[in-house]
């Protein structure tokens, strides 16, 4: 089952910045179908999905919750840095107030960052994963 969660990616733009609200929803769109690749690519069968900005996840049998909801932002990670390519320190790309040279990936890198933590907060108490 596919599901997107509006006020997930709501507060999720108002996190990371509404000026690139554009940018953010395409990222978070980038990272879930990231996580979906990722279980494809471990043959695993998928359960559910659910598009919420950085409070998304990604359902798999046989997959503790932790283990893909940090692939997605991992990759989304790396795919970020690998558009920025050193021209710009990352420690100043992840500032929302900061105008980037590339602002989609500053969306993505910060999209990233929040989504590790709140799937991290999220996964040291069992039963409260978003």
């Amino acid at each position: 089952m596919v599901e997107l969660d509006l006020f997930g990616l709501l507060l999720t733009v108002i996190a990371i910045g509404p000026r690139q609200a554009h940018l953010i929803v395409l990222a978070s769109l980038l990272q879930e179908a990231l996580r979906v690749l990722a279980a494809l690519a471990l043959r695993r069968e998928l359960l559910a999905v659910m598009a919420g900005g950085a409070f998304g996840a990604t359902e798999v049998e046989g997959l503790p919750t932790l283990v893909l909801g940090l692939v997605g932002p991992a990759l989304l990670a790396f795919i970020a840095m690998s558009l920025i390519r050193g021209r710009e320190p990352v420690v100043q790309t992840l500032k929302p107030w900061r105008d980037s040279q590339f602002p989609f990936a500053a969306a993505a890198l910060r999209l990233a960052v929040l989504t590790a933590g709140i799937v991290t907060a999220f996964s040291l108490f069992p039963g409260t994963a978003p």
